[in-house]
């Protein structure tokens, strides 16, 4: 297929929906029940090992010498049909005695209000295909901490709108957080770029409109040629 036949139009978020100005992180921490003085940082995304809850998990010992005040949400629900993980990752908490510094939180549908009760976003999965829920929390002006894998280089650039690390790395994504979690003049400015980075590139309505762009420049003997 020649490249110039190749368009790419990627997936996005409604700016009408995730709007950080809206909301007020004391009111969204109470609405959660999440410390209102601690740095919070979440993992959302369902139980599964392919997410990464563990190395995040692995990685708060460290985190928590640097940065004693930092506190742990993860929220989402098991995989169907593979229930077990989340019982091992609560093992793992016992294990490391980090309990009074993590949370579990449920499924919920209000992101952008959880999204905005949060000071970082860690996406540790192994291989993200896109990393929908990076785009969410950036257009919420959250900084990501990712990993080099998959989708999210596409959407994280590194330094700048967050940071990315290896996968499977507890020392390096710790490394990250520390530097996040006791620098908010860091996490404002890669807050702000973030935002600006995503309003320019997975707008929503943007997307939709070259969406229907691509549609109409299809020319009329396209099945003709043989594309079906």
């Amino acid at each position: 297929v020649r490249k110039d036949s190749i368009r790419v139009i990627p997936f996005g978020v409604d700016f009408n929906v995730f709007r950080p100005s809206i909301y007020r992180k004391s009111e969204s921490r109470k609405a959660f029940g999440l410390p209102e003085r601690d740095v919070i940082i979440s993992l959302i995304g369902r139980f599964d090992r392919q997410k990464g809850q563990e190395y995040l998990l692995r990685a708060i010992p460290a985190v928590l010498k640097k940065a004693p005040k930092a506190h742990f949400v993860l929220v989402g629900e098991e995989t169907v049909g593979e229930s077990g993980y989340l019982t091992e990752l609560k093992s793992l908490i016992h294990i490391l005695k980090i309990g009074r510094h993590v949370s579990f939180k449920p499924f919920t549908h209000d992101i952008p209000r959880f999204l905005s009760a949060c000071d970082l976003v860690t996406v540790p999965s192994f291989s993200e295909t896109f990393g929908y829920v990076a785009v969410e929390a950036m257009a919420m002006g959250i900084p990501v901490i990712g990993t080099n894998a998959g989708g999210l280089p596409e959407i994280v650039v590194d330094g700048k709108t967050g940071l990315l690390v290896p996968p499977k790395d507890s020392a390096a994504l710790a490394r990250s957080i520390i530097q996040l979690a006791i620098d908010s003049k860091l996490r404002t400015k890669l807050g702000i770029a973030s935002r600006r980075r995503v309003s320019k590139l997975f707008d929503f309505q943007k997307n939709i409109g070259e969406l229907e762009k691509a549609c109409s420049d299809i020319p009329s003997d396209f099945a003709e040629r043989g594309f079906d």
